[in-house]
């Protein structure tokens, strides 16, 4: 009897070293290897890495791509390490960066780098890829309670909240020009530092002025979700006028071509892995 009970204990202590034998293998294999790994990538030597490129943009959740795990992944196999600066989207401050060789590449919207580039004086950068056609991730909106229609922002009170020099501000004077408000008073803009800085500013506002809030993702799909929040005009009715770019230093592209034209093709290659993940980019950009 005790032979039995013996021979027992040692099939459960067996059954279980199995147990925490497999336990010990997923986890080094799910979980332990992946994180040395990413520890790896983001803090080993700079041995594994032969350049750096460092790309100047917003948090705008088109821009994801670029900030993507994905393309970090395209350019350490050609021995790039990808820096991405953030900035509040200060377009001004974003070219002056390009010139003065802090950054080597950086996103524009097309009216916004016209823009800067004139206010500079010149245009230090030459495009090297569309990004993409902004359809509708930029909007302006509005409470209800103060403004039902676009009409009613046509008196010398009203506002718009939004980003100087920045695609939102094009927005608006689209709106401005397009719905013709000729009423509006000469501070019908009220500046804000980027499209957080805006939502943060209509949370509180006072619901019943006539102020209008231009916004980008994913700023404009968390505005949607307050009660009485509208869209007054988004990006997608105005097809072709918001172009987002990259944009290379004129002397970063005359030394390095050949980093430019990796970047582009790390780029289409962790576009194209997006596109047919199951998740999309939908799933990236909830992770971004």
């Amino acid at each position: 009897m005790a032979e039995g009970k013996g021979f027992k204990g040692c099939i459960v202590a067996v059954v279980w070293l199995v147990i925490l034998a497999v336990l010990a293998i997923t986890v080094r294999f799910f979980w332990t290897e992946p994180q040395n790994e990413k520890l790896q990538s983001d803090t080993g030597s700079n041995s594994s890495y032969s350049h750096e490129v460092k790309i100047q943009a917003d948090l705008f959740s088109g821009y994801s791509v670029l900030r993507s795990d994905e393309i970090k992944k395209n350019l350490r196999y050609d021995g790039i390490r990808l820096t991405m600066v953030k900035d509040e989207a200060d377009y001004d401050s974003r070219l002056e960066a390009l010139e003065d060789g802090d950054v080597d590449m950086a996103v524009f919207t097309i009216d916004s780098l016209l823009v800067a580039g004139a206010k500079l004086g010149r245009f230090p950068v030459s495009i090297v890829m569309v990004i993409d056609e902004t359809t509708g991730a930029d909007a302006v909106l509005a409470f209800d309670q103060g403004v039902k229609t676009v009409q009613d922002l046509n008196v010398s009170d009203a506002s718009f909240v939004l980003t100087p020099s920045s695609p939102s501000e094009f927005l608006a004077r689209v709106v401005k020009s397009h719905f013709k408000l000729p009423k509006l008073g000469n501070n019908w803009i009220k500046e804000e530092d980027g499209s957080e800085a805006v939502f943060e500013v209509m949370k509180s506002a006072d619901r019943s002025k006539k102020q209008a809030y231009v916004l980008w993702e994913p700023h404009v799909s968390q505005a949607k979700k307050i009660k009485g929040v509208k869209v007054l005009l988004d990006s997608s009715k105005i097809k072709g006028l918001i172009v987002d770019v990259l944009v290379a230093r004129r002397e970063y592209l005359r030394d390095h071509p050949e980093k430019v034209r990796s970047v582009i093709e790390a780029y289409s290659r962790a576009a194209h892995h997006y596109r047919n993940e199951p998740q999309g980019f939908a799933g990236l950009v909830l992770s971004d």
